[in-house]
């Protein structure tokens, strides 16, 4: 009964972990996104005034 108590914990804990993870991995995910975006806009407003 001890050790099957110990498991579970042990299993809880591993997707606590993993859910902080995945957490971390959509932020980076989504600045990443955010700042390709970003840079994009930014050249095509360039690309723009210069053509102009």
């Amino acid at each position: 009964m001890i050790d099957n108590n110990s498991n579970k914990n042990k299993n809880t804990s591993k997707v606590i972990i993993k859910g902080k993870m995945n957490n971390i991995l959509n932020k980076i995910i989504i600045y990443l996104r955010n700042t390709i975006i970003l840079t994009t806009t930014v050249q095509i407003i360039i690309t723009r005034n210069t053509c102009i």
